[in-house]
């Protein structure tokens, strides 16, 4: 417990700024990740997100699924359906805080995800 608030005490200055009102201007913004891991003893794959919002992180997450999927494409498109899962709940979290934001964008590195995704 004495670690915890000699680092609590260590970090009083760090959080978060907004002005008044920028609650309502800009957008969020999801970066998504997906990765087969390179270690022998992790079988799995490594799903990473963050989302940002005037470009302060809000929110991350690194899981490690042990999952099986039969190609890259199908695993990133099941971090992304995990993402999204997220996404829709940290948007109806914002809505009952009677917070607003122009829009939510995801973004992910894979071509072929983002083209099944806009079919």
């Amino acid at each position: 417990m004495k670690w915890i608030l000699l680092y609590l005490r260590g970090i009083i200055d760090v959080g978060l700024l907004y002005d008044r009102g920028s609650s309502t201007r800009g957008s969020v913004e999801n970066f998504v990740d997906s990765h087969f891991s390179g270690s022998l003893n992790m079988k799995g794959s490594l799903t990473n997100y963050i989302f940002t919002h005037l470009e302060c992180v809000i929110s991350w997450r690194a899981i490690l699924k042990f999952i099986v999927a039969l190609s890259i494409i199908e695993n990133k498109f099941m971090a992304l359906k995990k993402v999204l899962k997220e996404t829709l709940w940290f948007k109806c979290l914002v809505d009952n805080l009677s917070l607003s934001f122009k829009l939510i964008v995801m973004y992910c590195d894979n071509q072929s995800i983002i083209h099944l995704v806009k079919n």
